[in-house]
């Protein structure tokens, strides 16, 4: 059951780790290219964008809920608490997850949209064109936030080496260590 368990955490942070940096490395590069808006338009290149990274925000959250089960999983079944650095790392993927997602659907994809809708009236308009760049920004600041602690946590959990099961390392002893 512990190989198993360990087996759940790594290919969870692998594709995990793997979906997020396929997203910011090659999907957002390629639907904002000038190849890619020049073939599907700029309003059309860069909304499938957008709509990919929808869905990128449901792997993260299929993700996020493996992992926080797999660590549930070894608390019951390893009897070790839940260490500290997973705890504050998991919650921060799931606050930073969350406000991704708010961020792109309550400002980026309106104010894209608006930008580029032919019956949106010239204030309308000109309002999407101010509020775009700057969300986006700070949309995309939260996405490299999100990166770097998905790599983060992925390391730390591709690199862990379990410890025995119900005592800690310190606990044995080498022969060496009993003569005075």
């Amino acid at each position: 059951m512990t190989s198993f368990l360990r087996f759940v955490g790594v290919m969870n942070a692998a594709v995990w780790l793997g979906a997020s940096l396929f997203q910011l490395f090659a999907v957002s590069p390629f639907f904002g290219s000038a190849a890619t808006r020049w073939l599907l338009g700029d309003a059309h290149a860069l909304g499938a964008g957008l709509m990919l990274w929808d869905r990128f925000y449901t792997t993260h959250y299929l993700c996020l809920g493996v992992a926080w089960i797999q660590l549930l999983a070894e608390w019951v079944y390893l009897g070790r608490g839940i260490p500290p650095f997973h705890r504050w790392a998991l919650t921060s993927l799931l606050v930073l997850g969350v406000l991704g997602h708010v961020e792109l659907n309550r400002w980026v994809t309106p104010a894209h949209w608006n930008r580029y809708q032919p019956k949106a009236s010239a204030e309308s308009r000109a309002s999407a064109e101010r509020t775009y760049p700057l969300s986006s920004a700070v949309w995309m600041t939260t996405n490299v936030a999100l990166d770097l602690t998905v790599l983060v946590f992925s390391l730390r959990i591709l690199m862990a080496v379990p410890g025995p099961r119900f005592m800690t390392q310190g606990k044995f002893r080498t022969p060496d260590s009993l003569d005075p």
